[in-house]
């Protein structure tokens, strides 16, 4: 990662589904506690 550092500008997040390409913390937060509540209820 060190050489190609770029490699981490847009994380790929995949959460029940949906895909977050991207950061942004409100979304992450938003999405991941809706994937932690979808988990639970399985």
């Amino acid at each position: 990662m060190l050489a190609t550092p770029t490699l981490i500008k847009r994380p790929i997040l995949d959460t029940s589904g949906k895909m977050l390409i991207g950061f942004k913390a409100d979304e992450y937060a938003a999405n991941l506690t809706d994937a932690r509540a979808a988990k639970v209820e399985s």
